[in-house]
């Protein structure tokens, strides 16, 4: 099956954490790639600061190691740099994604990457020891030294000062979307655009840089624009590193918190693939309700009251039971993290019926039907971030979560 397992591999990495003014919960799952290249941050109490967090997903492609070296060191990346501490959070998380590029061309690093890609299988989070775990199978202790030039990830990642502002960094197109609303409803606002080739401003980039967009993708090959790593997209030594063809340069932007603004989900791109941020938040938001009014009454040590099992669901809900029906889609490693802004208030959202959480493998097993957790045409939103959502479908139906959910439960 080339890239992809005879089956899903189901079982999930997850991780809680709570505080009165902030929680979060994360999971991630290799599904049906036949390696997991995704990993991730959560920090409360950011730099020993208790009123702080910092939150990221990172996707790798052609290999987990510059993923896990991301994790490793974008915590202390930001927090060492002078801009953050004199306040400035949007320049240290801006340097932060270019210094781990840096970082990742200095032979101060080399061997710590050389050891990644030998002993790349433990967790995907931030909290994973450095010594690494088993090695890969077949894995030559001579690694080749094109396999740390190929290597990538997008990169998307929040700091939050509590009650006050998020600040978002985004390379690639994994995603940052917020949920805004209160009990008569909500609604998703995207904090982040995706980096494609198609955009205007990234096509002549890298046309500048002497490349070119070839079926979507730059020089026929990478389907995104922006990434940490790819170091064999950057080694013309005459252009800035926000000049190259492939660059680390995020997005950044601050924005103030309001009383209005309930979650936010950070997903890498095995997830919009299948929902799009809209579906997202309407898939997520009963769940956190029902984490919140479960810690309201007392039972907190209950999985529904942990957003772990939120995003768990989640992952669930947009596997793909069945990768040839699926033309690949809901087949990606799947990494979620959701920072809940008001743990302790479930009033504050709708009362709105609870999603299905069978799994939409077990139900296509049981059923005979592909459901799949979403219909497979691509879905692809035309938005800038801080906007409401404008969906673009690019084949002939898309259905909500409520045809989906109906038909997984029936």
């Amino acid at each position: 099956m080339g890239a992809y397992r005879s089956k899903p591999q189901t079982d999930k990495e997850l991780d809680d954490g709570f505080d009165p003014r902030i929680a979060y919960g994360s999971a991630a799952m290799q599904g049906w790639r036949s390696t997991m290249e995704d990993a991730h941050v959560h920090q409360l109490a950011f730099d020993g600061k208790d009123n702080e967090g910092l939150f990221a997903v990172f996707d790798g492609h052609g290999g987990k190691e510059v993923a896990l070296f991301c994790a490793r060191h974008f915590p202390k990346c930001i927090s060492s740099l002078e801009d953050y501490q004199r306040g400035d959070v949007k320049e240290a998380m801006r340097k932060a994604y270019l210094k781990l590029d840096e970082m990742m061309e200095s032979s101060d690093y080399r061997e710590e990457l050389l050891e990644l890609i030998r002993h790349g299988d433990g967790p995907s989070s931030n909290d994973f020891s450095e010594e690494g775990g088993e090695s890969r199978k077949g894995c030559d202790h001579k690694v080749p030294m094109h396999d740390l030039t190929q290597a990538g990830c997008t990169a998307a990642a929040c700091h939050v000062v509590y009650n006050k502002a998020i600040t978002v960094a985004n390379a690639g197109d994994s995603r940052v979307v917020l949920c805004r609303g209160n009990k008569a409803g909500t609604k998703a606002v995207p904090l982040t655009e995706d980096h494609k080739p198609d955009l205007e401003e990234e096509a002549e980039r890298i046309h500048n840089a002497g490349g070119i967009v070839m079926q979507g993708r730059v020089n026929g090959n990478l389907n995104l624009t922006r990434a940490i790593g790819d170091l064999g997209y950057k080694q013309d030594h005459m252009l800035k590193p926000e000049e190259q063809m492939i660059t680390a340069n995020p997005d950044v932007s601050t924005i103030p918190i309001t009383d209005e603004d309930q979650f936010l989900i950070l997903g890498c791109d095995g997830i919009w693939e299948i929902l799009d941020t809209e579906g997202v938040v309407d898939y997520v938001q009963p769940l956190v309700r029902r984490a919140r009014l479960l810690r309201k009454e007392g039972h907190a040590s209950d999985d529904d009251a942990k957003l772990s099992t939120v995003t768990s669901q989640l992952l669930d809900a947009v596997l793909s039971p069945n990768v040839s029906d699926s033309y690949g889609l809901g087949c990606d490693n799947m990494s979620c993290v959701i920072v809940d802004l008001r743990p302790t208030d479930p009033d504050s959202l709708p009362d709105t019926p609870l999603p299905e959480p069978k799994s939409p493998v077990a139900a296509s097993e049981e059923s005979g039907q592909n459901l799949g957790g979403l219909p497979f045409e691509e879905t692809r939103e035309s938005h800038h971030p801080g906007e409401e959502t404008k969906k673009e479908n690019k084949h002939s139906r898309v259905e909500t979560v409520a045809d989906v959910m109906s038909k997984i439960s029936s």
